[in-house]
């Protein structure tokens, strides 16, 4: 089946089920205290988004709906990415997101590793990064006190194949100590979604090359 008629079948199924999965969901976890606020999806586009925020709020109208970076104008709340933690992102929201509130549906991007602590700063994709927009975040020292990584330079099957640290100093854009600053400042900023939270089985290759790790770092501290 090539790609387009994936799309296809996805699309039939997703229209026939939709509003029965999405009333299942809520009947079943709207009675849950820990229940703070519903999320339709994650990077998606498209004017779906209507339907599935007045079905959430049609059947639980005490709790507001997001969706991790849609865009979307239909959501109660504003979810936004990665792109929440650029400079300039809180200057240049559009005249419809300043008057909303928002949260960070998949921030801090920070790098850990639980018991290996670097001195160096390190950023995921260099810095300065234009297009990542990064705060700055200075070296704890001027040279590396903890040199011992698992590989050598040599034999690394991409840049991001590195133990990063324990401590705050490894990042996309920001460190979690200036989230948490914007968090407690910014008014309209409700709340942040740490990316990743925890550890688990997938995009290994994404940072360390694949193989020996299964998972997305070695141990993230959370």
């Amino acid at each position: 089946m090539d790609e387009k008629s994936q799309k296809r079948l996805w699309c039939s199924f997703f229209d026939q089920w939709w509003k029965k999965d999405l009333t299942d969901w809520i009947k079943r976890d709207r009675n849950h205290p820990s229940i703070v606020i519903y999320s339709v999806g994650n990077e998606t586009r498209g004017a779906i988004a209507k339907d599935l925020v007045a079905q959430c709020n049609l059947l639980d109208p005490t709790r507001p709906v997001t969706s991790g970076h849609s865009g979307s104008d239909f959501m109660n709340v504003l979810g936004v990415n990665g792109s929440s933690e650029k400079q300039g992102y809180l200057e240049n929201l559009t005249d419809k997101q300043k008057g909303k509130v928002f949260i960070g549906t998949e921030n801090t991007h920070t790098w850990q590793v639980r018991g290996f602590y670097r001195t160096k700063t390190w950023f995921r994709d260099g810095y300065p990064n234009k297009n990542q927009r990064p705060y700055e975040l200075p070296d704890l020292t001027e040279e590396e006190v903890f040199t011992h990584d698992w590989v050598d330079e040599l034999d690394r099957k991409n840049r991001k194949q590195i133990f990063n640290s324990s401590y705050d100093n490894a990042t996309v854009r920001v460190s979690s100590r200036l989230n948490i600053e914007q968090l407690r400042d910014i008014p309209a900023y409700a709340g942040s979604f740490r990316w990743t939270g925890y550890d688990y089985i997938g995009e290994a290759g994404y940072v360390h090359g694949g193989w020996p790790f299964k998972a997305f770092m070695v141990e993230q501290l959370i």
